[in-house]
């Protein structure tokens, strides 16, 4: 099973693509037992107009009534060559392993 968390720019379409920095904390789902990141690396290329996402490869325990586990996710830095970015009001999100669903991080344009 997979879990997407989407990444998206707001306010504005890049002309380059904008890379992000991301890092995940332990809930009670726990990293390399729970759930593993697809990505070779923490960073996820928003390309110019478009919502990427960052995808986990999730793994079902044996234990039949042992209830959602969480983890979080947080964005921690961007960059893009073509102009100001900067990480919107929500840089992290806790994702639920239950049934398989989808996320999303907005981020937002720069101001100055």
């Amino acid at each position: 099973d997979t879990i997407s968390v989407g990444v998206t720019v707001s306010g504005g379409v890049p002309s380059t693509d904008v890379e992000v920095v991301w890092a995940t904390t332990d809930g009670t789902a726990e990293s390399g037992v729970d759930f593993v990141s697809s990505s070779a690396t923490n960073i996820v290329t928003v390309l110019a107009g478009a919502t990427t996402t960052i995808d986990f490869d999730i793994s079902r325990d044996s234990l039949i009534d042992e209830g959602d586990e969480t983890f979080t996710v947080t964005l921690t830095s961007v960059s893009s060559s073509s102009g100001s970015f900067q990480l919107g009001t929500q840089t992290t999100f806790t994702v639920t392993i239950s049934d398989a669903t989808t996320h999303c991080i907005k981020l937002e344009t720069g101001t100055g």
